[in-house]
């Protein structure tokens, strides 16, 4: 497979030219063509996505400045006797939490 154009822009040329700079036919690839691609190149597979915990997730919401602010008020609410107060600021970053 000769690339000796260049296919930075790729959908501005002829389907001709394009598929004649890959080495490609209309018909497809014959199954001699697809094992050496396959060999030389490997299989055309997506990497798997690391899967991201809910606990992950959950601590990594604590790296915002605004939710630290907001759980140092529920401290000073709780330290200042206003347990309602406390209860609406953790229920504002709950909320915020699961809408991450």
């Amino acid at each position: 497979m000769s690339t000796g154009g260049n296919l930075d822009q790729f959908w501005s040329l002829a389907p001709n030219d394009l598929m004649a700079q890959l080495g490609a036919d209309p018909g497809g690839l014959t199954t001699t063509d697809a094992k050496r691609r396959l060999i030389r190149s490997g299989p055309n597979r997506l990497h798997p996505h690391r899967h991201t915990d809910v606990l992950t997730l959950l601590l990594a919401q604590f790296k915002s400045p605004l939710i630290l602010i907001l759980l140092g008020a529920v401290m000073l609410s709780f330290f200042l006797r206003e347990p309602v107060d406390a209860s609406i600021i953790i229920a504002i970053v709950l909320f915020g939490l699961s809408q991450s």
